[in-house]
């Protein structure tokens, strides 16, 4: 989800979790508790003063998606736990204007993955501070990252997928494995492999835990073209 696609909303919550940060008064993790009966709001204990209450824990969640907030389970699983990412702090402070570099190519890798993903997937090896561009531009940490997410690709690809159609999965990530660890990939290539494994024909619920690998090795990809 890009910041265009944002509503008023979500980006009047943002602005306001970060100012209540900068000022010292909402500390991290931030924890949403349900409030009213029934539950009509939640609520975000502040220091000094009232709760702030906003209406729908889905927004929380949308700025997830779109890699301005993050989260990772509670410790008993049964509850979220938010951070504000480095991008959101600069959306904010940017007023949400869409950034001047090319698209993906400063996003943290690392917390890129572990948003897609809710935490599943992590990427050993890389650093939050490392930028999907520093890491195409070094080949160690490009190995290593690639490696890792098509290895985690495919195993999560068996667990979702018919053995035959699996096959031919494995073997298509294999290709693509390949093609992004070589110095100059080619562009219908790429094409030919992302198309065949953004669409499992026979269990379409797989695509989110899929598109966790898929979507950050796309910007690999299209960091390694320019």
């Amino acid at each position: 989800m890009g910041l265009v696609l944002l509503t008023t909303e979500q980006k009047t919550l943002l602005k306001t979790l970060v100012c209540f940060s900068d000022a010292g008064k909402l500390k991290e993790p931030i924890v949403p508790f349900p409030a009213g009966q029934p539950t009509t709001q939640f609520a975000i204990f502040l220091q000094g003063q009232e709760s702030f209450k906003f209406k729908r824990i889905s927004d929380l969640d949308s700025l997830c998606d779109a890699g301005l907030l993050r989260y990772r389970w509670n410790r008993y699983g049964d509850g979220k736990l938010y951070y504000i990412t480095e991008a959101g702090a600069t959306a904010v402070a940017n007023n949400f204007k869409a950034p001047a570099e090319p698209f993906g190519e400063n996003l943290s890798l690392a917390l890129l993955v572990a948003t897609l993903s809710g935490g599943h997937v992590t990427l050993d090896g890389i650093k939050e501070s490392q930028t999907i561009r520093e890491i195409v531009d070094d080949p160690i940490l490009r190995h290593t990252a690639v490696t890792q997410l098509i290895t985690s690709l495919q195993k999560t690809a068996e667990q979702l997928l018919p053995w035959p159609e699996f096959r031919s999965y494995y073997k298509t990530a294999e290709q693509l494995h390949t093609a992004l660890l070589g110095p100059k990939p080619k562009i219908i290539e790429l094409q030919t492999f992302f198309s065949q494994l953004t669409a499992p024909q026979t269990n379409l619920t797989a695509w989110p835990q899929l598109w966790a690998h898929l979507y950050p090795l796309l910007l690999i990809a299209n960091s390694q073209l320019k």
